[in-house]
């Protein structure tokens, strides 16, 4: 046999093994933080291998790792019983929608578009996070999994905010990964972050600076003085993306998350001060809020609002010629310019438009999937919300339910901050972040099914002992 099958066969064999040794030892949690951190640092923009037909990079490896983790704890550990509520039964939906949709239409022409495939956007947007968001959800969860979440999106956010300063005003020479510093066309003099894009490192310091409020509103001391002093840090970071979605989510969410969290006098106060601080900002700042000074210049910036109501034109002609099942998943940039120059609204020039992509979420869902396609869309987030309401009414203060339902009302307000203003389905960490909060907010106290683990063949070593310690049944 060739010494390289010898070899390859040698390699499979050994990430086997210790695929069944992570499935059985490795807590999903603290797994899927892994794989967060490699979505977020080390994707293609970080490097890329050529295997086979297909491209490997740290994030994707990761991200079939945990899957592949997934499945195999099901079958050798305890695990939670499967039971698909009504939000796992949209997002089944949606995911079987869009893949209908993309199969059935042909890829816009190469020549029109430089921008992902269809088959890419909706691997990477849609059914990746769908992937990750079922193996997180029906995971066998701990009681430290709350304070865990939010003490890594904290310091998450501080590696972020600490990159972003040092990028605008150095020293350079600190900014890891070195590709956050690779020439670029856009986000010129603005924070982008590992992401390499301003407004996915808006929505990630929002998460990340509710993750810190809500860490500090259960520790006591040193350790809540440090999570609250991380505030200003990654509020700072947050201007230095100048991006206004950014800043609209992140002054809706921080407040919302000091209000949630706090007590009733806390809820008061913060609510006195958000005022005054909206006001006093609105009054000294509300020009640089609108027209935020850039490198591009106040005409480019004053521009892009004539592009979004072209877009906006250009959506209304698509719906009105396919209201039903809409012109198919990742069609809208070809056909707004090839049957969208007519329509109902007629505020600007359709050509104000030219060369800009949706840059609105729920205009590509309602364009490309028509109403069909945008119910359903629609549908997942409505019971999400709805979740995040009775987990509000029900619990008390300090709660962990409470805790992640407050966490992801704070990543949904970010996401929907950027998704009104710029197509997020370009860039998969917004999709992966938000499906993931809401992945670990589903699986809040969820017990554990009673059925006996599978006895593995392998040395006693690396054996998955049906009784569990009391430290790993923790997790």
């Amino acid at each position: 046999m060739d010494p390289t099958q010898l070899l390859a066969l040698a390699v499979c064999f050994a990430a086997g093994v210790w695929a069944v040794v992570l499935a059985g030892r490795l807590a999903t949690m603290p797994a899927s933080l892994i794989v967060i951190v490699a979505v977020s640092c080390f994707g293609a923009n970080f490097g890329t291998w050529d295997i086979g037909p297909a491209a490997a990079s740290i994030d994707r490896l990761a991200i079939v790792a945990l899957v592949g983790i997934g499945v195999l704890k099901r079958i050798l550990t305890p695990q939670p019983a499967i039971k698909f509520d009504r939000s796992d039964v949209a997002i089944a939906a949606l995911i079987g929608f869009l893949l209908v949709s993309v199969m059935t239409h042909p890829r816009p022409p190469t020549k029109l578009e430089s921008s992902p495939t269809p088959w890419y956007l909706f691997t990477t947007s849609f059914l990746i996070p769908a992937l990750v968001y079922w193996v997180v959800r029906f995971r066998r969860s701990g009681p430290d999994d709350v304070m865990l979440l939010c003490g890594f999106f904290a310091l998450l956010g501080a590696y972020l905010a600490f990159t972003a300063i040092f990028e605008i005003h150095g020293p350079r020479a600190l900014v890891f990964p070195r590709h956050i510093l690779a020439a670029r066309l856009m986000y010129w003099g603005r924070a982008v972050g590992p992401f390499r894009s301003a407004p996915v490192l808006g929505t990630w310091l929002t998460v990340a600076t509710v993750a810190a409020i809500l860490y500090a509103s259960q520790r006591r001391g040193a350790a809540r003085t440090a999570a609250l002093g991380l505030v200003p840090l990654l509020a700072y970071a947050q201007y230095l993306t100048k991006t206004r979605s950014a800043w609209v989510g992140f002054v809706i969410a921080v407040p919302m998350a000091f209000i949630l969290s706090g007590t009733r006098t806390t809820r008061q106060i913060v609510a006195l001060a958000a005022t005054g601080i909206l006001l006093l900002g609105g009054l000294f700042f509300g020009e640089q809020f609108i027209n935020p000074s850039r490198v591009e210049g106040a005409a480019t910036v004053a521009h892009s609002s004539s592009q979004r109501l072209a877009l906006l034109q250009r959506a209304a002609a698509l719906v009105v010629q396919k209201p039903l099942w809409g012109w198919g998943f990742r069609q809208f940039e070809y056909a707004s310019r090839t049957y969208g120059g007519g329509g109902p609204l007629r505020v600007v020039e359709a050509s104000a438009g030219k060369g800009l992509a949706s840059h609105n979420l729920l205009l590509r869902v309602v364009a490309e999937t028509g109403i069909v396609g945008t119910t359903i869309f629609v549908s997942i987030f409505v019971l999400w919300v709805g979740r995040c309401r009775r987990e509000l009414r029900s619990t008390e203060p300090g709660s962990p339910r409470r805790t992640l339902a407050i966490l992801f009302l704070g990543g949904l307000v970010g996401y929907w901050s950027e998704a009104l203003f710029h197509d997020v389905t370009f860039q998969m960490q917004e999709n992966f972040l938000l499906f993931f909060l809401a992945a670990c907010l589903c699986t809040v106290e969820q017990p554990v099914a009673c059925r006996e683990p599978v006895a593995v063949a392998v040395p006693d070593l690396f054996r998955v002992q049906p009784a569990l310690s009391p430290a790993y049944s923790a997790h």
